[in-house]
């Protein structure tokens, strides 16, 4: 609102004003009424405009130069009025200028910047904890130290980056074991084991090819050469027999087991980095400089098995600088070749007397070899054994283990 000042004040009260009438009122008139209307006048208007309260107050002093002085006392407080209303509108104290408004301000606008600054430092490569909108960022937890990983041994490790360690995963011992020369320890035998029995009639048209299982078609012979009475018990007479002889059999060989090489399903590589700054780390946050062989991964402080975090690094690589493996015994067999053995058939039950004799592989006319051809038991007596061979067979891994496993956790 504007604010007459000493001079506005002093006509006022000098030339008169308009009163509530529209008539002049005289100037020199000091009656209390003239001067309360002269007050009135001074509160209505100064040029047009409404007047501060303050006029009245000069008004009630009743002569021209009292209402001088107050005029200017008007201004002042006027002004008074005036700053407070400028102080609630603009938030500038009293006595301060523009000027000085606008320089309080300024350090406001200069930590605006600051803040901006921060945060924009907080997305930089390697400050902060964060990794958003970085490219190639990555978080290494509490407990994890960054390394630089290849799929291959091949690549030479990153600038600023060195340990290197060869590393292999998904040990397979697949035909890794092996035997090495076998030898037999026990001889085989040829008179255990069941012999066989065939057996034509003599009197057909089949004399002679003894093709007709007998009855029964086996002889236990158990224990070996022991007299047996599990066979026919009966005549003979109008028969041909053919009796076989059991194989070679109670060999005994032995065989060292041999390891051989394992197979890997991956062979990689690994590298550390030589100081924080080498990676560009910043707290947590990582962003190193890598070659297109390698990728940013984590491994834990403590080397072993772990789970991998849950975020982007969670392919979990189980990784060590080799592998071992044990092999289970080596299975031996023993084989031979028996000449042919002897089967004495008695006519008692208690192989005592003795009828008749038969060699394995014949088919012989019984009437032809004892006139007494019913028989009640039977002993059997095997060949010798020869060609003695020993044969091995590995055994199976067992036992396979990483050395020096450890936990490497990658995107890929």
């Amino acid at each position: 609102m504007p604010t007459p000042d000493a001079t506005q004040g002093t006509d006022s009260s000098s030339s008169g004003a308009q009163s509530d009438d529209g008539s002049d009122s005289p100037s020199g008139d000091a009656t209390g009424d003239d001067g309360d209307d002269g007050d009135a006048t001074d509160a209505t208007s100064v040029d047009g405009a409404p007047q501060a309260e303050a006029s009245d107050d000069g008004g009630a002093a009743g002569d021209g130069g009292l209402e001088t002085d107050a005029g200017a006392s008007d201004d002042a407080e006027s002004s008074d009025d005036g700053g407070d209303a400028g102080e609630d509108s603009s938030t500038t104290p009293p006595g301060t200028d523009a000027g000085q408004g606008k320089d309080a301000a300024a350090p406001d606008a200069s930590g605006t910047n600051d803040a901006g600054n921060d945060a924009g430092g907080a997305t930089e490569a390697g400050s902060g904890d964060t990794c958003a909108g970085v490219s190639g960022c990555v978080i290494v937890p509490t407990g994890w130290t960054l390394v630089a990983f290849a799929p291959s041994q091949t690549a030479a490790c990153p600038s600023g980056f060195g340990d290197l360690s060869n590393l292999v995963e998904g040990p397979s011992a697949s035909n890794s074991c092996g035997c090495g020369a076998c030898s037999t320890t026990t001889a085989p035998t040829c008179n255990a084991g069941t012999i066989g029995v065939a057996y034509d009639d003599a009197l057909s048209v089949d004399i002679g090819t003894c093709l007709d299982p007998g009855t029964p078609p086996t002889l236990a012979n158990s224990p070996p050469e022991s007299c047996g009475t599990d066979l026919y018990q009966g005549s003979y007479e109008t028969y041909d027999v053919l009796y076989t002889a059991p194989g070679a059999s109670g060999g005994v060989c032995s065989a060292t087991p041999t390891t051989g090489s394992l197979a890997f399903a991956a062979h990689d590589r690994s590298c550390t980095p030589g100081s924080a700054g080498a990676a560009n780390c910043a707290g947590q946050a990582c962003t190193p400089a890598l070659s297109a062989s390698y990728e940013a991964c984590i491994t834990p402080a403590s080397a072993g098995v772990a789970a991998c975090p849950a975020g982007p690094l969670a392919v979990q690589h189980l990784v060590g600088t080799g592998a071992s493996f044990t092999c289970s015994a080596c299975a031996c067999t023993v084989t031979a070749t028996c000449s042919a053995g002897t089967i004495t058939l008695y006519n008692s039950t208690d192989c005592t007397h003795a009828a008749a004799s038969f060699t394995t592989g014949d088919c012989t006319n019984v009437a032809l070899s004892t006139d007494d051809a019913t028989f009640e038991s039977y002993k059997y007596r095997g060949g010798t054994a020869s060609d003695i061979t020993c044969a091995a067979t590995p055994g199976t891994a067992q036992n396979i283990a990483l050395t020096n496993e450890t936990t490497i956790c990658c995107a890929n």
